[in-house]
């Protein structure tokens, strides 16, 4: 659990998912790769029937690209 959110690892690819509780741009789930110094950073949204939504069709900001790991 970073924060109020918790991120589930999956076990073949070892990526890392969480509700996105924003749902902005019709995404339900955000999906993390591990990064460095204990990050997580931002891979892809999903959409509500579990397809990739790729960064060319969906406007991503700063915040939450990169999610520090306590």
């Amino acid at each position: 659990m970073i924060g109020n959110q918790r991120y589930y690892q999956h076990d073949s690819t070892g990526l890392c998912r969480s509700k996105n509780t924003a749902g902005h741009g019709g995404s339900f789930f955000k999906v993390f790769k591990e990064g460095k110094g204990r990050t997580l950073e931002l891979y892809r949204d999903v959409d509500k029937n579990g397809d990739f939504i790729y960064p060319n069709k969906k406007y991503k900001g700063p915040v939450g690209k990169i999610v520090k790991c306590k």
